[in-house]
C-alpha cells in the first residue's frame, strides 16, 4: 500500500496521549501504521529510538520493519537514527527476553553467559532427565501404576505403554509450564462424595418418574418391554449398597475392585437404556442416561485423584532433573526466557520500573496471538498510556503455540472506546474476492457471536457497533484499491470426486495442475490491480495453500508431472522423503547389522537393489537351513544360492564387502565424515539425480550431512545417538522443510501451509485440500486451569478406557476452540489473494455431506453455496447475492468419475464400483438354482462382456511371483476359477459378494420385515466374531460390550439384536467345545499369518487356536450362516479346504502338528472336525497346483454347473 493514509490510519500514527488498540483487517496496512508511528515518534522527538519497545511475532518482520523505519529517516535525511535503527529495541518477545536476562543474568540467578536451547537440543535434553527420573525417582509400584492403571492404546506390550508414557508426560509438562502455573497446583485433590451422592440422589428421582409412568397402563408394548428392562437392571445392580459402602462412611474406602464392580453396576444400568420408546418416557430416559453419564464420570475422577498425585509428584521431580541438566549446561529453553523474564521482574521490582523508564512507548503487533506469559511481561514493563497494540481476532491461528485470542478480546471489551481504532479497508483484494468471502463468514460468525473470536466490526468506531451492529456490517470487508475490469469471475470451486478421500485427493491434486497449466498457457487471468503494470498470471503468481502438510507429496508429484516448477516454502516432509528414510537404514544396518526389518529395506532400496524374488530367496535360504541363520548371516553364503540370478548375487557380493569396510573406518572418523564416506562409497547422491525430481533428492542428502556436521560442533555424536535424535524427530514430526533446489523469486509456484502465509499475499491463490476434517488423536493426558491434569484410566475388566468428567469437559474445551480456530484459519487462507481465488477439494462421492460445523471446509462452503452434494449439481456459474447490480460470480467446476482423465494422464486409478445387495424375492430362486428373471443388460454392458471375454480366452502370462494370496482368493478359485480371474484379477465387481464363495448364502431374515432399530443377520454374524474376540470380560459385562459393537451399525440398536448375539456367544461357551477354550491357558484368537507354500506367500486369519487341557493344539472357525442341521454337510464341503489349509499353515510356521480342526455353526448349535490326513488334503493339493499353475500359464477355466444359474457374472460370461 502507498499513498495518503486513511483517516483510521492516520489516528493510529498521530493519537499518542493514551492506549491505542487497533482492529487491522487483512491488507488494511496495519505494518505501514506500526512503521509510520514509530518514525513519527521520532521524527517529532517524542522519543528515541531506544526509548521505543517494539515486539513483532517473527524476527522476518522485526527486520522489514527496521527497513522500512530506515527509509522512512533516509527521506527526512535523519541520517543518525538511519544508522541507530539496527540496534533498536524492535524485535520478538524471545529477543527481547533474552536481552533483558543477559542484562540482569546475576539478578535472574542465570549463567550470563547462558545459551538458548532449539526445540530438537531441548526435546533431548527432556528426554534425559526423564530417563534419569524413572531410573532414580520412581518406584516399581509407581511405574505400574503409570502404565496399567491410566488408558494407554498400546496395551499389549509393556515397552509400548513405556514409550507413550514418556512422549506424553513431557508433553504435559510443557502445557503446564506454558500455562504458568506451578505444578504443585495442577491437582486438586476435593472430596468429591458430596457431587457423587447428589447425582446418585438425581438417578433415584428420576428412577421413581420412570416407575410412575411404567405403571401406566397407556404405554406401547414395546415401550413397556423397554422401560421394564431399564427397572430390571437397576434393581439388579444394588447400586445404592456400592454407593454406601465407597461413599457414605466416615472414612472413604477406594479399593480398586469395589470401585470396579460399582462402576460396571452403573454402565450396565446405563446401557440398558434405550430411546425408541414413547414420547412420554422418552425424555426422563434420556435425563437417567445423562446422569448416569454424569456419575460415572464423577466415580471415575474421584479414583483418578490418587494416580494425578502420583504423576503430580513425577512430574516435580522430572522438572528438578530437567532444570539441573540445564543449569549444569548453562541452558535455558523458549518457555525459560518467559517464565525467567516474569520471575526477575516480579521479584527485582526495581529492574521493572527502570525498563518503565527507559521506553516512553510500546508497540505490539499480531497481539491476538500472544499467550498468557507473554501478557504478563508486557503487563510488568508497560506505563499508563504508553501502550499500542495491533492485532485481529479474526486471524487468530496459533493456538497450537499457546496463543490465546481471549486476551485480545477481553483488551478490546475493556478499553476505551476512544482508544479503539478500526482498520477495516482492504488494499488487496479484489472487490468480488471481499464479497466472497464476506457472504461465507457472514454464515460462520453471526453478528450476535463472540465464542469465534471475532473483532469488533471493521466498520465504525463506537463501542455501541460491536454487538448491536446488522448482520450486513458487523463482519464485513471493504474494498480498497482499485482493479481493472475482469470479464469472468474471480473465485473458482472445483470439486473432485472419488470412491474415497485419498483417491479424490490424488484426482484434486492432478486437476489443480492442469488448472494452473492452462491459466498460465491461456493467458486468461491478469494483473489488474492498478498499482501494478497488467501483465499475464505466471507460475510465480501461484500459491498452494495447505492446512496440513500430511499429503503435501501427492500434489508435489502431480506438478511435476505436468512439468510444472514448485517451491515447497515450509513442510515437515525432510525426515520423512524417501531418500533420507533409505540412508537412515542404511546407517541402523551399520549400527546393528543383526537388524533383519532395515536389513531387508536396503537390500531393496538404491544402495543394493535386489528384486523381491532375490530377497525372499535369501530370507528363505536363511530361515530354512538347519542352523536357523539370521539374515544377515546368509550374505556370506549368496554364492550358493543358485536360484538368485547373477546380477543380484553380484550386488550382494559388494555390499557385503562394502559394509566390513564401514565398520573398519567407523571407530576412526566423525559421524559426518563417516556419512559423507558412505554416500560417496555407494554414489547413492549421484544415483538421486536419475530420479524425478533428483535435484532435491541430492540437496536433502547433502543437507543431512550438514545438520549432522552442526550438531557435532556441539557434542560429540555417535552413530547410535544419531539415529535415536532423527527417529525422535520423525515422532514429533519436527518442522524441518527439505533442502530448496529453487528460490521463492524463481518463476515457481509456491506450497505453502497457511499458517506460513499469515502476513503474505499472492496474486492467485489455491487453497487446497479443502475436504480435510480438522480431526485430532485425543491427547492421552491433557490439562486446563479450570480442571487440571486428567487422564482417562484403565478398566481392567474390560480393557477398555473410563473417562473421568475433568477429561471431558477438558475434552470439550479444546474442541471448541480448535473448531474456532479453524474457520479463522479458513479465513486467513481466503485473504490471502488478490486476483483470483481457487478453492479446492476431493470428496467421497458415496457419502453425503455432513454436518458442516465440524471444522471441514468443504462443508462450509458447501453449505454457504447451497452446493448438492449429489451428482446432479452441474452449476457451471454459481450467482450469490439478491440485487442483480451487485452480485457475485462463482465458477463452479464438479469432476465425476467419467470425466475423469485415463490412467497415463494421472494417478493410478483405482478400480471400483458399487456393490449392489441381492433382493430377498430373489432367495428362492437362488436356493433352488432357478435362474432369476431380471431385465436383459443394455446392448452397452452386452458389447463391454463381449469384449472383455474377447480378451481373457487367450493364455495370458500372469507375473505374480511376489504377489501375497489370501486364503479367500483361493476359494474363489476352488468355487470358479474364471469367476476368479474376473474379480480378483481384473477387478470386476459382482452383484453380491457376500455369497462368492457360497452358492446357499441366504439373509437370515427378510429385511424388509426388520423393524427400524434391529440389524440384518449378516451383521449381527460380523459383531459377534469381534465378541469372541474380545471375550476377556465377566458374563454380567457381555451385553455391555455387545452393545457398543452393535452400535457402529445402529447408535440406538434394539434388545432384541443385543440378545441374539448373546444368545450365539453363550451358546458357544455353554458347549464342550467352548468350555474347553475358556479352561485353556494358551490360545490365539483372531491370528493373521503369512507362510510359504510352494515358493508362494498365502496370508489368512485364524478366528481361534488353543491348546486343550490334554495338550492338543487344536483350530476353531466360527460360522454365523443362520442353517439347519440337514445343511451342515454341504457347508462343510467348502469350508473343508479352508480349514485343512489354516492346519497346513499353523504347521509350518510353529512346527507343530494340529490335532483338531473344527467348525462350529452358532446356528444350529452344531461342531464339525475337519479330516485334516494326508489323504484327506489330497483335493487341497490338487487345488493348490491348479491355483499356482493357473497364475502361471493364465489359464482359468470356467467351472460349469447350476450355480451358474445365480452367478453375479452370468451376463459376460
Amino acid at each position: 500500500m502507498t499513498g495518503k493514509l486513511t483517516t483510521s490510519q492516520q489516528k493510529g500514527v498521530d493519537i499518542t496521549d493514551r492506549d491505542l488498540c487497533v482492529v487491522a483487517g487483512p491488507g488494511s496496512g496495519k505494518t505501514r501504521v506500526l512503521v509510520e508511528r514509530f518514525a513519527n515518534l521520532v521524527i517529532t522527538r517524542k522519543a528515541s529510538i531506544n526509548e521505543i519497545l517494539t515486539l513483532t511475532f517473527t524476527e522476518k518482520a522485526a527486520n522489514e520493519m527496521k527497513i522500512r523505519a530506515a527509509g522512512l529517516f533516509e527521506q527526512k535525511g535523519m541520517e543518525q537514527e538511519r544508522q541507530e535503527i539496527e540496534f533498536a529495541y524492535l524485535s520478538t518477545i524471545h529477543s527481547f527476553c533474552a536481552r533483558l536476562l543477559r542484562e540482569n543474568a546475576i539478578e535472574a540467578g542465570i549463567d550470563p553467559q547462558f545459551r538458548v536451547m532449539d526445540e530438537l537440543e531441548a526435546g533431548r535434553l527432556k528426554e534425559q532427565a526423564l530417563e534419569s527420573t524413572l531410573k532414580e525417582r520412581t518406584d516399581e509400584k509407581t511405574l505400574d501404576t503409570f502404565l496399567n492403571g491410566i488408558f494407554w492404546k498400546q496395551t499389549d506390550a509393556k515397552k509400548s505403554r513405556l514409550k507413550s508414557f514418556r512422549e506424553n508426560l513431557i508433553q504435559l509438562y510443557e502445557k503446564i509450564r506454558s500455562a504458568c502455573v506451578p505444578i504443585a497446583e495442577t491437582v486438586s485433590i476435593d472430596d468429591l462424595s458430596p457431587d457423587i451422592l447428589s447425582t446418585y440422589n438425581s438417578v433415584e428421582e428420576l428412577i421413581k418418574e420412570i416407575k410412575d409412568i411404567y405403571s401406566d397402563s397407556k404405554l406401547t408394548p414395546k415401550t413397556r418391554e423397554k422401560v421394564e428392562y431399564v427397572l430390571v437392571q437397576w434393581n439388579a445392580s444394588d447400586m445404592r449398597n456400592g454407593i454406601d459402602e465407597l461413599y457414605c462412611g466416615k472414612e472413604k474406602i477406594s479399593q480398586k475392585d469395589d470401585f470396579l464392580a460399582l462402576l460396571n453396576r452403573v454402565k450396565t444400568v446405563q446401557n440398558s437404556i434405550a430411546l425408541q420408546v414413547s414420547k412420554d418416557v422418552k425424555k426422563p430416559l434420556g435425563a437417567l442416561r445423562e446422569e448416569l453419564k454424569n456419575l460415572i464420570g464423577l466415580l471415575v475422577e474421584d479414583y483418578s485423584t490418587s494416580i494425578k498425585v502420583m504423576i503430580r509428584d513425577f512430574l516435580m521431580n522430572f522438572d528438578i532433573a530437567y532444570s539441573e541438566r540445564k543449569k549444569v549446561g548453562g541452558l535455558i529453553d523458549f518457555t525459560d526466557l518467559e517464565v525467567k523474564a516474569i520471575e526477575l521482574l516480579k521479584n527485582n521490582e526495581y529492574i521493572a520500573n527502570e525498563i518503565k523508564r527507559k521506553f516512553k512507548y510500546i508497540l505490539v503487533d499480531e497481539f491476538q496471538d500472544i499467550s498468557g506469559l507473554q501478557k504478563k511481561i508486557i503487563n510488568l514493563i508497560r506505563s499508563k498510556n504508553n501502550l499500542f497494540i495491533v492485532g485481529d481476532a479474526k486471524q487468530s491461528i496459533y493456538g497450537f503455540r499457546n496463543a490465546d485470542v481471549e486476551i485480545f478480546q477481553d483488551i478490546q471489551n475493556d478499553i476505551d472506546p476512544g482508544s479503539l481504532i478500526s482498520l477495516n479497508e482492504n488494499f488487496r483484494s479484489r472487490p468480488q474476492i471481499l464479497d466472497f468471502i464476506n457472504h461465507i463468514f457472514n454464515e460462520l460468525w453471526p453478528s450476535n457471536s463472540t465464542s469465534q473470536g471475532t473483532s469488533p466490526p471493521y466498520e465504525g468506531e463506537e463501542r455501541g457497533d460491536v454487538f448491536n451492529s446488522s448482520k450486513d456490517n458487523t463482519q464485513q470487508l471493504k474494498p480498497g484499491a482499485k482493479f481493472s475490469n475482469k470479464a469472468f469471475p474471480s473465485i473458482e470451486i472445483i470439486v473432485v470426486e472419488g470412491n474415497d478421500k485419498t483417491e479424490a485427493r490424488k484426482w484434486e491434486s492432478m486437476e489443480i495442475a492442469k488448472r494452473i497449466k492452462e491459466i498460465v498457457d491461456n493467458g486468461e487471468i491478469k494483473i489488474t490491480n492498478k498499482r501494478e503494470r497488467e501483465r499475464r498470471i505466471s507460475y510465480r503468481d501461484f500459491a498452494i495453500l495447505f492446512r496440513s502438510t500430511t499429503d503435501i507429496k501427492l500434489y508435489e508429484h502431480s506438478l511435476s508431472h505436468l512439468d510444472i516448477p514448485y517451491y515447497v516454502v515450509s513442510g515437515r516432509g525432510f525426515y520423512n522423503t524417501t531418500e533420507i528414510t533409505d540412508l537412515i537404514n542404511l546407517l541402523k544396518v551399520i549400527e546393528s547389522p543383526l537388524d533383519e526389518i532395515n536389513l531387508a529395506a536396503v537390500l531393496k532400496s538404491p544402495f543394493v537393489g535386489i528384486d523381491d524374488d532375490a530377497l525372499f530367496r535369501l530370507a528363505d535360504h536363511a530361515h530354512s537351513s538347519n542352523e536357523k541363520k539370521l539374515l544377515y548371516q546368509s550374505l556370506d553364503d549368496v554364492g550358493s544360492i543358485k536360484e538368485i540370478e547373477e546380477y543380484s548375487r553380484d550386488r550382494i557380493v559388494q555390499f557385503t564387502q562394502f559394509l566390513n569396510e564401514v565398520q573398519d573406518i567407523k571407530p576412526r572418523t566423525s559421524l559426518w565424515k563417516l556419512i559423507s564416506f558412505v554416500l560417496k562409497k555407494t554414489e547413492f547422491q549421484s544415483k538421486m539425480l536419475l530420479f524425478s525430481n533428483g535435484k532435491k533428492k541430492y540437496a536433502n542428502l547433502r543437507k543431512l550431512v550438514e545438520l549432522c556436521k552442526i550438531q557435532e560442533e556441539f557434542e560429540p555424536l555417535v552413530l547410535r545417538d544419531f539415529i535415536e535424535i532423527v527417529d525422535g524427530y520423525k515422532f514429533r514430526e519436527i518442522r524441518e522443510s527439505e533442502a530448496p533446489v529453487e528460490t521463492e523469486e524463481d518463476d515457481v509456484v509456491k506450497m505453502i501451509t497457511t499458517h506460513s502465509a499469515k502476513g503474505l499475499e499472492f496474486p492467485v491463490v489455491i487453497v487446497a485440500d479443502t475436504n480435510r476434517d480438522n480431526s485430532r488423536p485425543s491427547d492421552y493426558f491433557v490439562y486446563s486451569k479450570n480442571f487440571g491434569i486428567s487422564f482417562k484410566i484403565l478398566d481392567p475388566s474390560t480393557n477398555e478406557a473410563e473417562v473421568p468428567l475433568s477429561y471431558e469437559r477438558i475434552n470439550d474445551e479444546i474442541t471448541e476452540k480448535e473448531l474456532q480456530e479453524s474457520k479463522r484459519l479458513l479465513f486467513v487462507a481466503m485473504t490471502r489473494a488478490q486476483e483470483h481465488l481457487i478453492l479446492s477439494g476431493g470428496i467421497n462421492k458415496s457419502r453425503a455431506r455432513g454436518d458442516s460445523d465440524k471444522g471441514n471446509w468443504h462443508n462450509y462452503i458447501s453449505a454457504s453455496l447451497n452446493l448438492d452434494p449429489g451428482p446432479e449439481d452441474n452449476r457451471e456459474i454459481i450467482t450469490l447475492g439478491e440485487d442483480s447490480s451487485h452480485s457475485i460470480e462463482v465458477k463452479h467446476s464438479r469432476v465425476k468419475e467419467e470425466n475423469k482423465p485415463s490412467a497415463q494422464n494421472g494417478p493410478e486409478e483405482k478400480t471400483g464400483g458399487k456393490s449392489i445387495k441381492l433382493l430377498t424375492r430373489h432367495r428362492k430362486a437362488i436356493a433352488t438354482c432357478n435362474k432369476i428373471k431380471t431385465p436383459l443388460p443394455s446392448k452397452e454392458i452386452v458389447e463391454t462382456g463381449e469384449n472383455i471375454l474377447s480378451r481373457i480366452t487367450h493364455n495370458v502370462e500372469i507375473d505374480n511371483s511376489h504377489y501375497v494370496y489370501s486364503v479367500t482368493e483361493l476359494l474363489k478359485f476352488y468355487f470358479c476359477p474364471q469367476l476368479y480371474y474376473l474379480n480378483s484379477i481384473l477387478g470386476i465387481q459382482g452383484i453380491n459378494e457376500k455369497s462368492m464363495t457360497d452358492p446357499h448364502y441366504v439373509e437370515d431374515e427378510d429385511e424388509s420385515r426388520l423393524n427400524d432399530d434391529e440389524i440384518p443377520g449378516h451383521e449381527l454374524g460380523n459383531v459377534v466374531h469381534r465378541v469372541f474376540n474380545k471375550y476377556d470380560f465377566p458374563e454380567d459385562n457381555l451385553n455391555a460390550y455387545i452393545k457398543k459393537e452393535l452400535s457402529t451399525y445402529d447408535p440406538d440398536t434394539s434388545q432384541k439384536s443385543i440378545d441374539h448375539v448373546a444368545k450365539w456367544v453363550n451358546t458357544f461357551y455353554n458347549s464342550n467345545v467352548g468350555k474347553e477354550v475358556l479352561s485353556s491357558k494358551r490360545y490365539k484368537r483372531e491370528k493373521s499369518f503369512i507362510f510359504n507354500c510352494r515358493h508362494n506367500l498365502i496370508r489368512g486369519q485364524i478366528d481361534l487356536f488353543y491348546f486343550g487341557e490334554d495338550g492338543l493344539l487344536k483350530i476353531i472357525d466360527y460360522k454365523a450362516n443362520n442353517i439347519t442341521v440337514e445343511e451342515i454337510p454341504e457347508k462343510v464341503k467348502l469350508y473343508q479346504l479352508q480349514m485343512q489349509l489354516y492346519a497346513r499353515a499353523l504347521e509350518i510356521i510353529y512346527g507343530k502338528t494340529v490335532d483338531e480342526t473344527i467348525l462350529y455353526f452358532l446356528v444350529p448349535d452344531e461342531s464339525v472336525v475337519i479330516d485334516t490326513s494326508e489323504e484327506a488334503c489330497r483335493e487341497l493339493d490338487s487345488t493348490l497346483d491348479n491355483f499356482f499353475t493357473a497364475h502361471k500359464d493364465g489359464n482359468f477355466k470356467k467351472m460349469s454347473g447350476c450355480k451358474c444359474e445365480w452367478c453375479e457374472y452370468n451376463t459376460i460370461c
